[in-house]
């Protein structure tokens, strides 16, 4: 019989101690915190990425456990790193993040500069223009951007007077202002890069700053006689 109690007694107090346990280590686990990384303002593609770029923000290891399951804590992870894509505002680092390359000497950098030829692809070409700041819209016109080029004729070898939007939804690669001018470098393909060369060739260029997230419309040239329309 005392044998029997006692055996009842030493698996109550082994399942009470083991409950504790489970109890505490669940309570602790609302105590401890995580840290997860943040982007502070919208990262353009191409961007070696420092600790000012980014937030910090410290939740719950539980919170983290169960919503952030694929959040990266490791700060060491991001910073030093190059942005391959834009990394929006507040958008969160994930383990493993395809949007951030590691900075490799002869691929993603080249005698301590960004690679250019490694961030395009097979299907683009780099291309420069260099217009006027008028042309180019003054500091509007920015890396990451994408504007319209509007190709305005004043001349009967190219068709006489009129003005048509050529191409629609480039991507502004990079820019460099001098003096009194900008140089403008567009990824875009190789039949836009020969048709932007024409129009830059034979009369005159001008950039439209697009809004549309990569949405095009077939617009008719502008002449003369639609002033009077």
């Amino acid at each position: 019989m005392k044998r029997s109690v006692f055996i009842r007694f030493t698996v109550i107090v082994s399942l009470a101690l083991v409950l504790t346990l489970l109890i505490s280590n669940y309570l602790k686990s609302y105590d401890d915190t995580e840290t997860i990384y943040l982007a502070k303002d919208t990262i353009q593609e191409r961007t070696v990425i420092t600790a000012d770029m980014i937030d910090e923000v410290k939740i719950g290891a539980y919170e983290k456990a169960k919503f952030f399951k694929e959040a990266e804590t490791e700060k060491s992870n991001i910073v030093g790193k190059i942005s391959k894509d834009d990394i929006e505002k507040d958008s969160l680092f994930k383990i493993g993040d395809v949007r951030v390359i590691s900075q490799v000497d002869g691929q993603t950098m080249k005698d301590g500069e960004i690679n250019d030829p490694f961030f395009i692809d097979e299907n683009n070409r780099l291309m420069l223009v260099n217009l006027t700041k008028t042309q180019a819209m003054s500091e509007k016109i920015k890396k990451g951007t994408y504007v319209d080029i509007v190709f305005t004729s004043t001349d009967s070898k190219t068709g006489g007077i009129y003005a048509n939007v050529i191409v629609q939804h480039i991507l502004v690669y990079d820019t460099e202002t001098k003096t009194d001018t900008v140089d403008v470098y567009f990824k875009t393909t190789v039949e836009n890069c020969a048709l932007i060369t024409l129009a830059n060739e034979t009369g005159h260029m001008s950039l439209v700053l697009n809004p549309l997230n990569g949405k095009t419309k077939k617009l008719s040239p502008a002449v003369p006689s639609d002033f009077y329309n």
